[in-house]
């Protein structure tokens, strides 16, 4: 009904009226492109394709040619002019007496301990000291100013350990070899790094290795992992500070569970840190050992550290049950 109505009112619109209804009416169709939605309103005659340069020469002289408000001043392209700076005198200021030149004299007269019991009665206690404050007879206006004494701190000092005479008695299981620190050895290489490996399988009396800072890498894990696994002696072992990756990581961690004199490890500061996943894993790992008391990582979720730790008191309790 509403469409014949609509074509009845059409019909009775001049050629006039309905180009004008067709310039005010957009049917508002978004599937119709622009060109067909509104007819063109362009009275102009076309130009010619566009020239970028010539249309911003001709905003430019258009823009320098237009005057806007009343204090126009037309553009007229010079080089900035230098302004010299005048030097101004420093004005110094004299600070103002406190006292007047009547009190000076008075003043010059009195001794310390006037001078700090006048501070006191007029309020100056920044003036004074805990003894001038308290009242103690004989105490100066005069403080003493004791520096603290300097702490010569215990560094480590350079790596002394002869590197080859140590991997040799190591090779001919010396008895008198129980301990061997090789920390931030300069001389060690990675060949000397697996011949301390394959001579740890074998060795009967070392208890404690520490290898901070050497170099050692994923490459060496299948031989430490081999070494753990057949060792029975040593009981602590120091790995901080080296170049371990998360496999490697786990390579030796995963060797822990068929181990069975380790009591420490330390394995912090590695070159690569894993997230929580990593930490779970590493935890999962430790179930299985049951001699581990100490065990050196810096976990970052408190998940997997409350597990480890829960394992490591388990380890110390079955360990005290076995000596009772």
């Amino acid at each position: 009904m509403e469409t014949d109505e609509d074509d009845m009112l059409l019909a009775q619109l001049t050629e006039e009226e309905i180009a004008e209804l067709s310039r005010t009416i957009d049917p508002d169709n978004e599937l119709l492109p622009p060109s067909q939605r509104m007819p063109s309103q362009t009275e102009k005659e076309g130009t010619g394709p566009l020239d970028r340069k010539h249309l911003l020469d001709h905003l430019k002289k258009q823009a320098q040619n237009s005057k806007v408000g009343e204090d126009y001043v037309p553009f007229i392209p010079k080089s900035k002019p230098k302004v010299e700076e005048e030097q101004k005198e420093e004005v110094v200021k004299k600070p103002k007496d406190v006292f007047s030149n009547e009190f000076d004299d008075i003043l010059n007269e009195l001794d310390e301990e006037d001078i700090a019991e006048l501070a006191s009665e007029l309020g100056m206690h920044g003036l004074l000291n805990q003894a001038q404050s308290r009242g103690d007879p004989g105490a100066s206006l005069k403080t003493k100013c004791t520096p603290k004494p300097t702490i010569d701190y215990d560094y480590d000092p350079p790596q002394s350990t002869d590197l080859l005479e140590a991997i040799t008695s190591l090779e001919d299981n010396d008895p008198y070899l129980t301990e061997l620190n090789l920390n931030n050895h300069s001389l060690i290489t990675s060949q000397h790094i697996f011949q301390i490996l394959d001579a740890l399988k074998t060795n009967t009396y070392l208890e404690t290795l520490s290898m901070a800072n050497v170099s050692l890498d994923d490459r060496h894990t299948s031989s430490l992992a081999e070494a753990l696994r057949e060792n029975e002696m040593l009981k602590s072992l120091n790995l901080e500070s080296n170049r371990l990756t998360i496999t490697g990581l786990k390579a030796v961690i995963k060797a822990l569970a068929d181990n069975s004199s380790l009591k420490e490890i330390r394995l912090a500061n590695q070159i690569a840190r894993g997230g929580h996943r990593v930490e779970a894993d590493i935890a999962k790992m430790l179930e299985n050992n049951t001699t581990l008391l100490k065990f050196g990582y810096a976990f970052t979720s408190n998940g997997p550290r409350f597990q480890v730790e829960k394992f490591l008191m388990r380890n110390t309790d079955m360990g005290k049950n076995m000596e009772s």
